[in-house]
Parts: C-alpha cells; sequence; structure tokens
C-alpha cells in the first residue's frame, strides 16, 4: 500500500513539474535566444530576464523547452496581468 502510494506521488510531483526552474536551465535558455526578450526583442543582461511558462504550473506546465519564453521584466509583467 505504501509502494502504490509512492508511485502516485511521484507520477503527480512529475506532472506539476517543479515550482522553480533551476538557475543552470534559466541561464541555457537565456543563452539560446542571445539574452534577448522574446516579445520585444531588445537585448538585455541576464539578471533582466525571467522565465515564463506559457502553460502554468498549476495547468500541468513544466520549465521544458517549447513550454519556456524568454521575456524582459516588463513584458513578463504584461503575462502576469492576464491570468
Amino acid at each position: 500500500m505504501v509502494k502504490i502510494k509512492i508511485k502516485r506521488l511521484q507520477r503527480i510531483i512529475k506532472m506539476l513539474g517543479p515550482k522553480k526552474c533551476p538557475e543552470w536551465l534559466k541561464h541555457a535558455y537565456k543563452k539560446a535566444v542571445g539574452f534577448a526578450c522574446e516579445d520585444c526583442k531588445e537585448t538585455f543582461t541576464e539578471k533582466e530576464l525571467e522565465i515564463h511558462r506559457i502553460i502554468q504550473g498549476y495547468k500541468g506546465g513544466t520549465y521544458r523547452p517549447g513550454n519556456c519564453k524568454v521575456l524582459c521584466k516588463k513584458c513578463h509583467k504584461m503575462y502576469a496581468e492576464e491570468w
């Protein structure tokens, strides 16, 4: 019975994805787009850019490629206001 609960919990964690994007992955995404915002196309320093999940974590979105966008703080704030 305990084994079943652990497997079920592991599936739930996998489905939800990590709560926070690992630093090495953030850096890789930012480097891949040339440290530019994917919406406004302006170049920024690494600290001025943020990772946005297109499908949010509470809806099952993860930090996998294809579900992430690199955005400046201004553009990211516009996405945050939408939901």
